[in-house]
């Protein structure tokens, strides 16, 4: 990954589409919000970004709310993995 495609993985504008799936659509748009904060875990992992790996970590506060929810399971269990 070149170091532009880092600097775009790492800018906060990357999360605004999980960050703002939760508050307009709840339930509906969990699936989506997960789907790209999964894609975004790949990535951090693959270029070692704590500063991804922290915001990845603050968005699973923001989905307390729907833990029971399999996508969001799925995500935690990653995380869990990913950051120990």
């Amino acid at each position: 990954m070149s170091p532009l495609d880092t600097r775009r993985l790492e800018s906060s504008q990357s999360f605004r589409p999980v960050d703002e799936a939760l508050p307009r659509e709840g339930v509906r748009q969990v699936e989506a919000a997960c789907r790209t904060a999964t894609e975004a875990l790949d990535l951090a992992l693959a270029v070692d970004s704590p500063r991804v790996t922290a915001h990845l970590l603050e968005f699973r506060h923001q989905l307390a709310p729907f833990r029971a929810l399999g996508p969001v399971i799925d995500l935690e269990a990653r995380l869990t993995e990913a950051t120990g």
